[in-house]
């Protein structure tokens, strides 16, 4: 990473201590190191703080922008990258906020997203992207996508947080003691093979690179994200690829696919079989297969 010893000490301030920070980046720096050669790394600046910004791909396709989940950074991607990088040139950052290696000035919320984003695009020269989200990410993908449809070529939907139904009660309560409350390696361990059933097919690599930042990335205000309505989804012109795994914990999934079937205009809609919400690793290849021709459609 080609980064002034300013910058490193602007990232190293976002956590606890810089030990800490140094245990977590050398873990972030292995995973990016196994991504295809040539990857770009970027601090753009917006008026939330410098976004760290990861590219990898080929020039000349229309951009392909990656949003990850909440907790978590463009890491995450790490089942999924060698594929999209062959066809697209790919932008995976790390949002705001969340453990990586971006740095916080201001929190970003439900109505201030979608500016951020917009920032984000602005300072890589971006007029015009496809937009991937996972989880909070897809969320923010398809807040993007209804607040600029100018700005949204497509955009694909990963069993996204709260984006389609309420998220129910039993996340909440698996969620708010070991992610809020009070987070420890062995509590996290627990809440994510409850999340994703048992954790098939993750890195290890990047799983302790998870709970490492979690537990030592200082606190920020969370971004409280909630269903659009019925008016917002109709507003989502896009082309929209939805995601929702068979044993989400966010959604009861026949339901969540009902209700953006009847409501977003250009929607295809799955259910990923076998899956839980760790999907992008768990189904790699399927996920895979379906954004690459998704997008090249």
């Amino acid at each position: 990473m080609n980064m002034t010893h300013q910058q490193l000490d602007n990232v190293i301030s976002m956590f606890k201590t810089p030990a800490m920070a140094d245990e977590f980046l050398h873990l972030y720096d292995q995973l990016v190191s196994r991504w295809p050669q040539n990857v770009i790394s970027r601090d753009i600046q917006t008026s939330f703080g410098a976004t760290h910004v990861n590219s990898v791909g080929p020039d000349g396709t229309t951009p392909l922008v990656l949003l990850p989940g909440f907790g978590t950074n463009s890491t995450m991607w790490f089942a999924n990258i060698m594929a999209l990088s062959k066809h697209y040139r790919v932008f995976a950052v790390d949002t705001i906020g969340q453990p990586g290696r971006s740095v916080t000035r201001t929190a970003l919320s439900p109505t201030t997203t979608s500016v951020w984003l917009a920032e984000v695009l602005d300072g890589l020269s971006i007029e015009q992207a496809n937009v991937a989200g996972f989880s909070l990410g897809g969320w923010i993908a398809l807040d993007f996508a209804i607040k600029h449809p100018e700005r949204t070529k497509k955009v694909a939907l990963v069993d996204p947080a709260a984006s389609i139904e309420p998220m129910p009660f039993s996340f909440f309560l698996h969620s708010l003691f070991p992610m809020m409350i009070h987070p420890t390696r062995k509590g996290l361990q627990r809440y994510f093979r409850w999340l994703t059933r048992g954790n098939k097919g993750m890195n290890t690599e990047w799983g302790q690179s998870m709970v490492l930042g979690i537990l030592n990335w200082k606190p920020q205000p969370p971004i409280r994200v909630s269903p659009f309505n019925d008016e917002q989804l109709r507003a989502c012109q896009a082309p929209t690829l939805l995601f929702v795994a068979e044993k989400s914990v966010l959604y009861e999934p026949a339901t969540a696919i009902k209700r953006a079937t009847q409501l977003i205009p250009n929607l295809t809609a799955e259910i990923v079989p076998d899956a839980s919400h760790g999907l992008v690793y768990e189904q790699a290849d399927l996920i895979n297969n379906r954004l690459v021709s998704f997008f090249q459609e």
